[in-house]
């Protein structure tokens, strides 16, 4: 996907990093679906948590509050030229373009279970049984310390991991990460689990979104429409 013109690089949104220079991918649609299709799938995840889950609006918001910031941090970046040109675009990257059913929906929902449900609580539980004063509230916060170093230990280390799999990138996607992983966090401990997972798939869905949007965009002005 090109933001720009034919034969140029591209400003991509692929994992929600919004920061990867590469060739664009091949049309998406996953093997002929409809480019919307996965919006009724996400929508109506995020309307299920919305009705049994009183505070998964406010994940939503914290998840639109964020791909904005991204949005613009990125955009002002790549106008100064400080958004570095990757090599071409991994096998991740076409997954999650060319899926975009489990990117909005099925990752995220296993991601924050996996991480936010049970690895998370478990982590906390052990910090603060090695270091007991580590049980103590955090600040003014309505969750432990040990909750917090758990939850910035985790996401520094998924944060390292992106950049150890691109060490010559820019260091945008890997901070992105590693600030993401802390939001979604830090929402499940305040608001619950069911709060980060709409916060995630919400976050995915805005920037698959995006993504696409702007694919539509330039096929268009390809077209001549």
């Amino acid at each position: 996907m090109s933001m720009s013109g034919p034969g140029s690089f591209s400003l991509t949104f692929y994992q929600g990093d919004l920061s990867r220079w590469s060739d664009p991918l091949p049309p998406s649609g996953g093997g002929g679906s409809p480019r919307w299709s996965y919006l009724i799938p996400a929508i109506g995840t995020l309307a299920f948590h919305a009705k049994y889950f009183p505070k998964v609006p406010t994940g939503i918001t914290i998840a639109a509050a964020y791909f904005t910031g991204v949005l613009a941090t990125a955009h002002v970046l790549r106008h100064y030229k400080l958004l570095i040109r990757s090599d071409r675009a991994t096998t991740l990257d076409e997954y999650y373009e060319n899926h975009p059913i489990q990117t909005t929906v099925l990752i995220p929902i296993v991601h924050e279970i996996i991480f936010r449900d049970f690895l998370q609580p478990k982590v906390a539980e052990i910090i603060s049984s090695t270091f007991p004063a580590t049980a103590r509230q955090c600040l003014k916060t309505s969750f432990s310390r040990a909750t917090l170093i758990s939850i910035v230990g985790m996401a520094t280390l998924q944060g390292l991991a992106q950049h150890c799999s691109n060490p010559n990138g820019s260091l945008f996607p890997p901070i992105n990460k590693t600030c993401r992983e802390i939001l979604y966090g830090v929402t499940a401990a305040k608001f619950g689990v069911p709060s980060a997972v709409a916060a995630h798939i919400a976050y995915n869905t805005s920037t698959t979104t995006y993504q696409r949007s702007m694919e539509w965009i330039q096929e268009k002005d390809s077209n001549g429409e």
